[in-house]
């Protein structure tokens, strides 16, 4: 639920509920050279629910293909067995996503950093994530998860003709069990370039082709990554 406090601003309440079914899960493994300890089975079921609590700053002009305004949103979750979880823990999302806007050249330049923490006992679909049609695009949707997760992307967006225009973007993105480690580990980088249809205004037929360090990505979707 969104209630009003300030012009753009906005308190966030609500009940989060996450169900998720594996379709194959791995047989019962020892971690790589332990043969001592109790075999390591993957859950094929998860399911989380918990209070959710979060401000949200939102000037953009349109949501969904947003030209001009920022967005600047925090998100805390508590996910206990007392609400009936599976486990217990914590969740915290950041995002800032802020978009300036060239008439005289008919382009958008957008930018975005996000960030999730998690902590506690985290099931394997509510870890971070990167990858996918939004989340550094040119690499799988949840092939890199983790506890933690930051990332970043800067698009450019160019009117071309009529319906007509065209998208680059570069990003990177990392990932880390601890979150004092954070921005030490490895970074996934990301670059691209789209086509796009205006199908009506302000929505977009969105084409992309992304690159990430050995993989590459094609998004056909509507309206913009972020």
């Amino acid at each position: 639920m969104l209630t009003r406090i300030f012009p753009y601003t906005y308190l966030v309440t609500g009940f989060d509920m996450y169900y998720n079914q594996a379709r194959d899960t791995a047989p019962e493994i020892n971690a790589p050279g332990d043969n001592h300890s109790p075999p390591i089975k993957f859950p094929n079921t998860s399911f989380s629910t918990g209070p959710t609590l979060g401000v949200v700053h939102d000037s953009r002009d349109y949501i969904l293909n947003a030209s001009e305004g920022f967005l600047l949103a925090f998100n805390w979750s508590h996910y206990h067995q007392q609400y009936g979880s599976d486990s217990d823990f914590h969740k915290v999302k950041l995002n800032y996503s802020d978009y300036l806007h060239f008439n005289n050249l008919q382009s958008v330049l957008a930018w975005q950093w996000k960030a999730e923490l998690n902590s506690g006992d985290t099931p394997w679909d509510q870890l971070a994530k990167l990858g996918g049609p939004t989340n550094l695009r040119g690499y799988e949707a949840g092939r890199y998860r983790d506890e933690n997760m930051t990332l970043m992307q800067l698009e450019w967006r160019q009117h071309l003709v009529g319906r007509h225009g065209a998208v680059a973007w570069i990003g990177a993105g990392t990932l880390s069990n601890d979150f004092s480690e954070l921005s030490k580990g490895e970074w996934l980088r990301s670059v691209g370039f789209g086509y796009r249809f205006r199908v009506k205004a302000q929505s977009n037929l969105r084409l992309d082709m992304g690159f990430g360090e050995g993989e590459k990505g094609f998004y056909f979707t509507m309206n913009e990554a972020f």
